[in-house]
């Protein structure tokens, strides 16, 4: 299932310029992911898959795992230990945020 979520963030995210990742180690760098990053990159990569796992519950689990983030990011920030990670974490978030309003990569970066 990960590997196809991550084919996902990669074909919606990586081809308009969403540098967060190395495309190609993507897959072998999400096994080690904190938490926020896992939990932000599923809620985008779920949001935007049509994989039958998801059927029916595709916006409750995006949302669940989006909202997942959020708490784990805001206890993170509090934190005095930064990373890379929590940096990546917070610009998908705020990717999800963007795609929240739109409910589509289409409106947001038009052919």
């Amino acid at each position: 299932m990960l590997a196809a979520l991550a084919d996902v963030f990669t074909q919606n995210f990586c081809t308009v310029g969403c540098l967060v990742f190395e495309e190609n180690r993507l897959r072998s760098q999400m096994l080690a992911f904190p938490r926020a990053l896992l939990w932000v990159f599923l809620g985008l990569a779920v949001r935007l898959s049509d994989h039958p796992f998801f059927h029916g519950t595709r916006d409750s689990a995006a949302s669940f795992y989006t909202n997942a983030a959020r708490r784990s990011l805001l206890a993170e920030i509090s934190s005095p230990v930064r990373s890379v990670e929590m940096l990546q974490a917070l610009c998908l978030n705020c990717y999800a945020d963007i795609l929240g309003q739109y409910n589509s990569l289409d409106s947001i970066y038009p052919l």
